[in-house]
């Protein structure tokens, strides 16, 4: 029975390409065929009508020439083409290139020594071997070195081949190229770029006749040749009879023999589409994953690009199919593929097909202005009819450092892109290896296979097949896309073959059949490490041990390493394994992947994952940590160092390294460490106390308190960071030292005043002070009303009475405030003696605080039973030894609706004396404020209309009552006929008459006063 599998080559990585810097090279080659700008005696000329110039997926081909001759009939002039049909040129005198002045090349540029490489030989120039008179290529292969060349004559003859390995910059007089031959072949256009210096050119062109500028100054090729360049003349270029060049063309003059065509490879702009891989050779079962990037000028990938991409099959062998990735019906398209999405700069294609010589192109039209059109192309690919398939065509997906077991296949092609496991095969085969670094496109490290490292095709790796299948264990000690390439060998020793009659065995006479394995691999981990800064290991982690104050800054790094079986992966992190840190990660034993860090390499970003999980006090906040991240290149000796990292809350955190996107497909599993403690720098305080009487009642505008008068207070006491920002896991300590405990007090200067504060009062110990405040913050707070009480005398007064808060018991980082004369700098606070003998507290408010008083005064008329009489209200406070009027009161409240007078005597009940209030407009009004602690009561007098109305009262203020607008205010009463200060001020007020001049009243009571004192 036979079994089918398919095979899918992952996409190859290889060098960007890009022109060596030369003044203009934007616009040296705009299209497939112009004339520099500003030259004369321009000609683009067809000689036979089998020409072609083709700009593959453009319908309009200009030519930039001042005369554009072709062969009659002249109506027919379809000579260019969009790879798929035929049409008539444009005729653009205008369009033309850009000049650079090329002049004929002199021995200071060539030298005087001449060169050639003989028949069958491979030769070898460098940028440092670069200067000839003249040099040929008998029959030959000349391989150049990535550079720039000056030649005064550079021949190739019958069979010579030009190879270039790199970017080659040829500077030449003359050059031909005679027979059979080859010129970059297998390279891209863009790697080669002629300038012919040539001088000589057709002054009076006529068609057909013959030229008069000799063979050995034009630019010229044999045929059957192709050439893949870019050619920049003076002179006259002359593409010969069936001869193909893929580039551009810029000269004076351009001449097109029978068959000749030009293949335009697009715009040698610093933007370039790239495709990866350019070249690759597969089995015919195999379908080849081809990338079209977009690249800027500096050859990095430009993701704002997005548009569409057509690509072509520009060869004669045209038997190719393009398939898209993502297509579950793995729809065929042959030749041609058109309006492909290219998205953030890249498009996927599979390319699968048969035989060789495959050349493609492609073409991108950007649908923003982030990119210009641009083309690009790829060749030689080929598909030979059978091979090897390893993983089952899928890469291998490695940790660095650890083995993994696939498969391999013998296969035979059995077409469309599908193939067939020879299961007749055992026995033991022998391939020899070699490891190809993809991206990034170099290393130091290679892989293994079945315990043999892989060579330089020299070392030879075995491998047993039973029924067709073998396995190879893979193993590579560094990071990034390789390939593999296994080519099967003669085995190394005659008795070590096993002679199974339908063994398929390689012959010397025979070309070697071939394998390629695509490895994808990836760091095991990224340890966290130290960046200059010293962590806590294990030991000191859960233990009292503080590290750094939340909010100081502190630095970490990670460094890619490999697996070891020796370690074991930790618990899950949101359903994902985690590696637990140890000590021995960052230790310089421990091997990293430095092909992870190289320019070149898959992209990736190394990041701390922004959030660093709480270990410790249980039930504590996560912090977070910002975004702070690093490209892979960013790498110094081996390590990404973040540094400025800082945790603005207490307690021990672990923190996770992490990749922003897979890696290769392949998701990095993240490293765990726990660093901390992290503890508090010092206390904060937030206060406020707002006096009973507002500042702007206050004529001072400052505010005031009078004793027994309600006021409202709250401080809030939170642990901090150094940067000021409340910590929020604090509250969550449970050890007996973990958090320190508070008290409060009150002082006037040195006078204790704790005992008559009323306030909220604190809980005496830590665990019931501390609790989850506003935003989880950790907090001590109280907040409510408060009072001063009054002593048994008037005393006072208090000005800046100061409250107060300090540390108890302190916690075992012996956290305190930052107190102003130590540090004004930072967010302070004032110090305020314990009067116990403690610690200083911090203050947390203060203000003035008066003994007061509200006295009423009577009068007394005896002459004019007729007039408004006064009542003045003062508002006192005691100055140390006696009352005065306190002028800073506006705010008392003085009322006729808690009034209440009290008739001692009455000449007529129905027409007594009324009271009232009037404001500073002389409106009546039933409530005002006094302005400086005065107000009057204004007294009309008792109705004399229906005779003698004699009147005695007793006026109150009911400091205790309280009615629409207006609160009770017993801080103002007093002691006046007790020993409690609970009586409401009280005055008397007399309409009455004396008996003679002895002055005796007429009328009176015992113990009452004309003034009420």
């Amino acid at each position: 029975m036979k079994t089918f599998c398919f095979l899918l080559l992952m996409a190859l990585s290889l060098p960007a390409l890009s022109l060596p810097a030369f003044s203009g090279a934007d616009t040296l080659f705009p299209g497939p065929a112009q004339s520099p700008a500003g030259m004369n005696t321009t000609v683009f000329a067809f000689k036979a009508d089998t020409g072609v110039v083709e700009w593959f997926g453009r319908d309009k081909v200009k030519i930039g020439f001042e005369r554009y001759v072709y062969p009659p009939p002249w109506e027919k002039n379809t000579f260019c083409s969009d790879g798929f049909k035929t049409f008539a040129c444009t005729h653009a005198p205008n369009y033309r290139a850009a000049n650079i002045g090329l002049e004929l090349l002199t021995s200071k540029e060539f030298g005087s020594a001449t060169g050639s490489c003989q028949w069958g030989k491979k030769c070898t120039l460098t940028s440092s071997n670069n200067k000839f008179s003249s040099y040929t290529v008998y029959g030959a292969t000349l391989t150049l070195e990535p550079g720039i060349y000056y030649f005064g004559s550079f021949r190739l003859n019958n069979g010579a081949k030009l190879v270039v390995n790199g970017e080659v910059e040829i500077h030449v007089n003359q050059f031909s190229a005679g027979g059979d031959n080859d010129v970059n072949a297998s390279g891209q256009p863009r790697n080669l770029v002629f300038y012919h210096h040539n001088q000589e050119f057709e002054k009076n062109y006529v068609f057909n006749e013959a030229p008069t500028v000799s063979v050995e100054d034009m630019f010229t090729f044999n045929t059957p040749a192709d050439i893949k360049a870019y050619v920049y003349s003076s002179g006259v270029v002359q593409i010969p009879w069936d001869g193909t060049l893929f580039g551009s063309v810029t000269a004076r003059q351009i001449f097109m023999q029978g068959n000749a065509k030009i293949v335009y490879s697009g715009e040698l702009y610093g933007e370039q589409l790239d495709i990866s891989p350019i070249s690759y050779s597969a089995s015919a079962c195999e379908r080849i994953p081809l990338t079209f990037s977009v690249k800027d000028s500096n050859g990095n990938l430009n993701r704002n690009a997005n548009g569409l991409l057509d690509v072509f099959v520009t060869s004669e062998n045209k038997d190719i199919c393009w398939t898209k990735p993502d297509d579950a019906t793995e729809t065929c398209h042959a030749i041609s593929l058109r309006e492909v999405e290219v998205k953030n700069g890249v498009a996927n294609l599979l390319l699968s097909g048969w035989g060789g010589s495959i050349d493609i192109v492609g073409f991108y039209d950007p649908t923003s202005s982030s990119a210009k059109s641009l083309m690009g192309s790829a060749g030689p690919f080929s598909f030979s009819p059978s091979g090897y398939l390893v993983n089952e065509g899928r890469p291998v997906e490695l940790i660095a450092g650890k083995t993994n077991t696939v498969n391999i296949k013998v296969v035979t092609s059995i077409g469309g892109g599908q193939c067939e496991t020879e299961e007749g095969i055992d026995g033991k085969f022998y391939f020899n290896t070699k490891t190809n670094f993809e991206s990034p496109n170099s290393g130091m490290r290679k892989a293994v296979l079945n315990g043999v490292e892989t060579g330089d095709g020299n070392n030879l790796t075995e491998i047993k097949f039973k029924k067709g299948v073998g396995e190879i264990d893979i193993d590579y000690l560094d990071a990034g896309h390789i390939s593999v390439d296994l080519e099967v060998a003669l085995s190394p020793s005659a008795e070590i073959i096993e002679h199974i009659d339908n063994q398929r065995k390689p012959l010397p006479e025979t070309p070697p059949e071939k394998a390629r394995a695509t490895i994808y691999a990836r760091p095991y981990t990224l340890a966290i490490c130290e960046a200059g800064s010293s962590l806590p290991d294990d030991s000191e982690i859960g233990s009292d041990n503080k590290f750094i104050k939340a909010g100081e800054s502190f630095s970490l790094a990670l460094k890619p390493i490999i697996w070891s079986k020796e370690h074991m992966i930790g618990p899950k992190k949101g359903g994902a394994s985690v590696i637990q840190w140890r000590l021995e990660h960052c230790d310089s034993d421990w091997a990293s992947t430095p092909n992870f860090w190289k320019g070149g390499a898959p992209s990736a970003s190394v990041a701390l994952n922004p959030t660093a999980k709480i270990s410790a006090p249980a039930g504590g906040d996560d912090v977070s940590i910002g975004d702070l991240s690093k490209p892979h290149t960013d790498a110094v000796n081996g390590r990404y160092a973040f540094n400025d990292i800082v945790v603005n809350d207490v307690g021990s955190y672990k923190f996770h390294s992490e990749l922003l996107s897979t890696y290769l497909g392949m998701e990095v599993t993240p490293s765990e460490r726990e660093i901390g403690r992290f503890y508090p720098s010092h206390f904060g305080l937030s206060a406020k106390i707002s006096p009973g009487i507002e500042p702007a009642y206050d004529a001072e505008s400052k505010g005031f308190t009078y004793l027994e008068q309600p006021f409202s207070g709250n401080y809030v006491i939170n642990a901090m960071t150094t940067d000021n920002k409340p910590v929020k896991n604090y509250h969550l300590f449970s050890g007996a030292n973990d958090k320190a405990a508070f008290e409060d007090w009150a002082l006037h200067n040195t006078t204790d005043l704790t005992s008559r504060w009323e306030h909220p009062a604190l809980p005496s110990q830590a665990a019931q002070q501390w609790k989850a405040g506003a935003g989880r913050a950790s907090e001590v707070a109280i907040d409510g009303s408060m009072m001063m009480q009054k002593s048994a005398l008037p005393d006072g007064p208090f000005e800046s009475l100061r409250f107060a808060v300090g540390v108890k018991s302190p916690d075992r980082d012996g956290t305190g405030f930052t107190f102003c004369d130590e540090n004004v700098g930072a967010q302070c606070v004032e110090n305020v003696p314990n009067p116990k003998g403690g610690s200083d507290g911090a203050k947390f408010g203060k203000g003035d605080f008066f003994f007061g008083r509200m006295r009423i005064e009577g009068f007394a008329e005896t002459q004019d039973l007729t007039n408004e009489q006064t009542q003045p209200v003062a508002v006192e406070v005691f100055n140390g030894t006696h009352f005065v009027t306190n002028t800073r009161d506006n705010a008392t409240i003085v009322s006729t609706d808690i009034g209440k007078k009290d008739v001692l005597f009455s000449d007529n009940a129905a027409l007594q004396a009324k009271i009232e209030l009037r404001d500073d407009a002389k409106n009546v009004v039933a409530t005002k404020n006094v302005k400086e602690g005065r107000a009057d009561f204004h007294v009309i007098a008792p109705d004399q209309s229906s005779g003698l109305n004699r009147e005695q009262f007793r006026y109150w203020q009911q400091l205790d009552k309280a009615v629409s607008g207006v609160v009770p205010q017993t801080w103002l009463q007093h002691n006046w006929q007790g020993t409690q200060f609970d009586d409401d001020p009280s005055a008397i007020g007399t309409f009455g008459f004396y008996r003679g001049s002895d002055r005796v009243i007429y009328k009176g009571e015992k113990n009452i006063t004309l003034t009420g004192e």
